[in-house]
């Protein structure tokens, strides 16, 4: 049972690395290029289907420089106290990342007043985002991440 339900994360983690990297380069097009092609709307469905490529194409890299560095199952297992410290950090900032990315992602495609909100002067977004980032990886360190 616990073994698809890992299959099934690694599907899902690729999934929002594919997303994350189309919402990266989404952002980059319309902060950096505006009016790129805005005349004819039939080539913005061209841009779009390239971002869409390069996106999974990014994806598929970060996917196996994740593979050759943590290991296909993530499951390593440190020789001394160092590595067990680094390792957590890795999967922490990994982990944290990814998800951060993605709900950034979100809020681009679909809520972007909510980059209004603030709190004290803060950004809403940016202490939301940080503290559910922690939250899932303490849920995928108790679940899936498996090192001693």
């Amino acid at each position: 049972m616990l073994q698809a339900a890992v299959n099934f994360e690694k599907k899902v983690r690729f999934c929002l690395i594919c997303f994350s990297a189309f919402s990266s380069l989404y952002a980059m097009k319309v902060s950096w290029f505006p009016n790129l092609i805005a005349d004819q709307n039939s080539a913005n469905f061209v841009i779009i289907g390239i971002m869409i490529s390069l996106s999974i194409a990014i994806a598929i890299y970060i996917w196996y420089e994740l593979k050759d560095f943590f290991g296909g199952d993530w499951d390593w297992t440190p020789k001394n106290r160092i590595e067990r410290v680094q390792n957590e950090l890795f999967g922490l900032v990994g982990i944290g990342a990814l998800y951060y990315m993605t709900q950034m992602g979100i809020m681009i495609f679909f809520f972007p007043s909510f980059e209004e909100l603030k709190v004290m002067g803060l950004h809403l977004y940016i202490v939301l985002f940080l503290l559910s980032s922690l939250i899932i990886y303490i849920f995928y360190r108790l679940t899936v991440l498996k090192f001693e």
